[in-house]
């Protein structure tokens, strides 16, 4: 059998678990479960009726995606909920990361640079873009 594991105070699923026939899944404190597959990329479970549901996608808005690689242009993404968790990186290290609450995360170069921006916050869908600065 397989089992979608989830957080019974959110509806944010946690893993999916197979067990042998016979068995259940081990569930700990704040824990529940449903039989069944799910992707927990892309769904949640509805707390009120226990089935599964899509997530959000995340609100957010970017204004372009290529800039000018000279320490001024920016590239401004707009619409993002207050404690999501933001990170920019290029393909080598991490440039930034905390917790976003003002709404606006500003990505700028002074080189060129491909750079991966990611959102997260549940039940948002997590939310990524390449940003190219030349």
């Amino acid at each position: 059998m397989i089992y979608t594991i989830y957080d019974t105070t959110t509806g944010e699923i946690i893993k999916v678990q197979g067990v042998a026939h016979t068995d259940t899944p081990t569930l700990y404190d704040g824990q529940g479960a449903l039989e069944g597959e799910s992707n927990m990329t892309v769904q949640m479970v509805d707390l009120s009726s226990l089935v599964l549901i899509d997530r959000p996608p995340m609100p957010v808005v970017v204004d372009k995606l290529i800039g000018v690689a000279d320490g001024i242009d920016l590239i401004t993404i707009t619409g993002i909920p207050v404690g999501t968790e933001a990170s920019v990186s290029n393909r080598r290290v991490s440039l930034l990361y905390g917790t976003e609450n003002d709404g606006i995360v500003e990505v700028g170069s002074a080189y060129p640079a491909t750079l991966n921006v990611s959102l997260r916050l549940f039940p948002y869908v997590n939310w990524e873009q390449e940003v190219n600065f030349t």
